[in-house]
């Protein structure tokens, strides 16, 4: 069994005789399906106006200055599509083309070594209606379902969103997001809470920021046992990519789309695509409407 893979408690808690059986039905290629069902989210949250991307951050420690995933949380980019373009040309999914051959070299050491990557990438959703999610419920807030679902990727090892682990060590005053008025409609000022708020989209962009190990397999295999005579040995090779980072961002925007896909749902509701984008559409243009009525309602104006 390989170390930091699935093949020994899979055979423990399993009871099976034969390793095979949890190193294939552990493998990163039931990914696939997903990212096949998660294209088909995607067109659904098109419907409401919802797009989602993303883009690589560093492989191996290698990383750029000026970083777009903390320039999303101050709300310093315009149009993040441009950047999201840079991606699509890039066999890495980098927005900083300096980063691609440093990058690649990093990788190219790793496979002389038999060492394997891992890396940071970022998915962002962009377009969102306040009032997604629910802070009421436990099993309803829906930065708890975009972790479970980034989690369940494999060699996914941590997620933060918006400013994620970064805020225990900082204060308050520079962690929450002021809330403002422009063009008579309710914003953040900034968006460190990555649009998410109680569980429940707050309107701004949804950002997520996702850790991925490096792949388990070695080259230069580590030491495991062999389980047939109990005797420590290196553990075995299998075929195996060097990292897997790019890819695995690519999961990440299908599994956001497929959890939001279903939020929206039950948000919205109907019985046809176009009820629920009727439902939807009433419900954004009225949200601003229905704040103003309540609470002057409220104060007796």
């Amino acid at each position: 069994p390989r170390p930091g893979h699935a093949d020994l408690v899979g055979v423990t808690k399993y009871d099976l005789v034969d390793i095979r059986n949890s190193i294939e039905r552990s493998s990163a290629r039931e990914t696939a399906v997903r990212v096949v069902a998660g294209s088909l989210a995607k067109q659904l949250l098109g419907q409401y106006g919802v797009k989602i991307s993303s883009f690589v951050e560093s492989i191996g420690g290698i990383s750029g200055s000026g970083d777009l995933y903390d320039r999303l949380m101050k709300k310093e980019v315009d149009d993040l599509s441009a950047f999201i373009a840079r991606t699509e040309e890039s066999e890495l999914r980098v927005t900083q083309p300096a980063l691609e051959e440093p990058m690649k070299e990093r990788i190219r050491q790793a496979k002389k070594d038999g060492d394997t990557l891992g890396g940071l990438f970022a998915v962002v959703a962009e377009g969102l209606v306040p009032g997604v999610g629910s802070f009421v419920h436990y099993d309803r807030k829906l930065d708890a379902a975009i972790a479970q679902s980034m989690m369940s990727i494999n060699a996914v090892k941590a997620v933060g969103i918006g400013a994620g682990f970064a805020v225990a060590d900082t204060p308050g005053s520079e962690v929450h997001d002021e809330i403002i008025i422009r063009n008579g409609e309710i914003e953040r000022r900034t968006n460190r809470a990555g649009g998410i708020e109680g569980g429940t989209t707050n309107g701004e962009d949804i950002l997520v920021r996702v850790a991925m190990k490096p792949i388990a397999t070695l080259m230069m295999p580590l030491r495991s046992v062999d389980l047939a005579s109990f005797e420590e040995i290196e553990a075995r090779r299998e075929r195996s990519d060097f990292t897997a980072v790019p890819a695995c961002a690519v999961i990440g925007e299908s599994v956001l789309a497929w959890t939001l896909a279903q939020f929206y749902l039950d948000k919205f509701g109907g019985d046809s695509i176009r009820e629920s984008v009727s439902n939807f559409t009433s419900y954004k243009e009225n949200i601003t409407a229905r704040l103003k009525e309540n609470f002057r309602m409220k104060n007796g104006n």
